[in-house]
């Protein structure tokens, strides 16, 4: 793990000074001032740690080392610290291994995809009408925690509430359509995943309201970034946290 364009920081080549460069520019640096304020302090004493790296590249020390120089619990900097700093930090060669995961995930789903629209033709050919999925509200549970589980964002249980809003939500055809494209959008629209002044993360109480799904389709709660990381994925990738995906 490195400091992201360590050389704006500390451009000397050859020796290695007491200080680091700071820029008045972070007075009014939208990302950095939603850090709380725990997170805003560790930044600058990271950089700080990142001065001593003998090669001058902005390395940083395993997490154990860099938690014992900020004082800090291991815990608390790789659960509560490190993943809010992902537009400060990237990641070392040893990180890439979550990509490889992530991957081989992508084409497990491509063939189940395959094998389903396979089914159907066959079901076409044979002169059989399409059999119409049936969703129930715990199916849409099941989606949204799978999710969840992923990307760090609320998981849920089921209430009456819940499973009263979602069989009216089921009635809505355009509803039925759309809900799985508005669950994948979510992790990639930084307003939804905590990018906000409040904090606030989508959550399964706002997602079954009536015009949630609409909304975020449309882009009301912002566009969909692709490179966008949660917080729970930036420490997966970091190596910071293990990805529960694995061991299914």
């Amino acid at each position: 793990m490195r400091i992201r364009n360590w050389e704006r920081y500390q451009h000397y080549r050859e020796r290695k000074p007491t200080w680091i460069k700071l820029y008045r520019e972070l007075l009014d640096d939208h990302d950095y001032h939603l850090l709380d304020g725990e997170a805003a302090k560790y930044l600058i004493l990271i950089w700080l740690v990142a001065s001593d790296d003998d090669n001058l590249s902005g390395e940083l020390p395993s997490s154990e080392t860099l938690a014992f120089r900020l004082r800090i619990s291991h815990k608390r900097l790789v659960e509560n610290v490190l993943p809010k700093l992902g537009k400060w930090l990237e990641r070392s060669a040893s990180n890439l291994l979550a990509d490889r995961y992530n991957s081989a995930s992508l084409e497990t789903e491509t063939e189940t995809e395959t094998e389903t629209e396979t089914e159907a033709e066959a079901e076409a050919e044979a002169g059989q009408a399409p059999r119409p999925p049936s969703l129930s509200p715990a199916d849409i549970l099941v989606e949204w925690n799978s999710m969840a589980k992923r990307t760090g964002i609320p998981k849920a249980s089921m209430t009456a509430s819940r499973r009263k809003a979602l069989r009216e939500r089921l009635k809505d055809r355009q509803w039925r359509e759309s809900f799985r494209d508005a669950i994948a959008a979510i992790p990639k629209i930084p307003f939804l995943t905590g990018s906000n002044d409040r904090g606030w993360r989508a959550n399964i109480d706002w997602f079954i309201r009536p015009d949630s799904v609409a909304k975020t389709i449309e882009g009301v709660y912002g566009r969909v970034d692709p490179n966008h990381k949660t917080d729970l994925e930036f420490a997966i990738d970091m190596g910071f946290a293990k990805n529960e995906t694995e061991s299914e």
